[in-house]
């Protein structure tokens, strides 16, 4: 497991730096593209916005490459940067703090951006432990390839419900449009990607609420998973998350180190932190978080 932070002043930086960290930690840098076993990503650096297209850092996935060519390439590009109306809501400011968890075992790459004191942005890939028709490759960020239409931070889900959820928590976007969708599972055995997405939000729901924050604060750690809908209305794991845990944050500060046993973990919120309204508001995240192993 390895843990690197540092400073960087764009996008540009960002995916210098998210390369040297990924190399270091023998994936492979060719072609503009990133790869490890079954694992295939391109990041690309936008820096500003171009038409309906947000700037930050995209990630788009594929089941190989040849050259710079990605084979089978995704539907959705996943991105790290202000999930809202540019112009008006979470404009990413410079120099800003990164912190990335680079985990095998399975093969686990997460990228957080600290920016602005108390926002947090990410960005992250892996390879699904999960025995799958595909490679189960998956990707994900806090924001779709595209801006939202109308402004503020819920503009995808018309509720404050976006900045609680997090990695393949996300409630939102699961429609043909795969310029909006945050996460995306490679299935198909044939190297497709699927239609759409479905969320695992509503398996943590119940858990997640009943954590005695009201109380003792107590922080507990929650799988992170992906399920598939299928027929008459059931649904299958396709991802169950190695080195990622849901968590709430009450007592805990972004960034803060925690040991459990033999595990640290480094613990960040969904979007940012506010501990006074713990489920979540129309500009914050409550105290619903996450925890990375390091």
């Amino acid at each position: 497991m390895a843990y690197y932070t540092g400073s960087v002043t764009s996008y540009g930086d960002l995916l210098n730096a998210l390369v040297a960290a990924c190399t270091a930690e023998r994936w492979t840098w060719a072609n503009g593209i990133l790869s490890k076993g079954a694992a295939f990503v391109r990041p690309t650096a936008l820096e500003t916005l171009t038409g309906n297209y947000s700037p930050g850092l995209r990630i788009e996935g594929g089941t190989g490459q040849s050259g710079s060519t990605l084979l089978n390439p995704s539907v959705s590009m996943p991105r790290c940067g202000a999930p809202g109306n540019y112009a008006n809501w979470g404009q990413v400011t410079w120099p800003a703090q990164y912190h990335l968890h680079v985990n095998s075992g399975p093969d686990e790459v997460y990228l957080v951006l600290n920016t602005n004191v108390s926002d947090f942005y990410w960005l992250c890939f892996g390879v699904s432990s999960v025995p799958l028709p595909g490679t189960g490759l998956w990707i994900a960020g806090n924001a779709p390839l595209r801006r939202a239409a109308s402004t503020g931070w819920s503009a995808y889900t018309n509720s404050a419900s976006y900045l609680t959820c997090g990695l393949f928590l996300a409630n939102s976007n699961d429609t043909a449009n795969s310029e909006y969708r945050c996460v995306a599972v490679q299935l198909d055995a044939a190297g497709a990607w699927p239609a759409h997405t479905p969320t695992g939000r509503f398996t943590l729901d119940t858990l997640s609420d009943r954590q005695a924050i009201q109380w003792d604060g107590a922080t507990v750690l929650l799988p992170m998973r992906e399920y598939e809908n299928v027929e008459s209305n059931k649904r299958r794991l396709i991802v169950d998350a190695g080195h990622a845990r849901n968590l709430r944050m009450p007592n805990l500060e972004p960034g803060q180190r925690i040991t459990l046993g033999t595990d640290h973990w480094r613990v960040y919120p969904i979007y940012r932190r506010n501990a006074s309204v713990p489920n979540g508001g129309s500009n914050h995240s409550g105290t619903n978080g996450w925890a990375l192993r390091e």
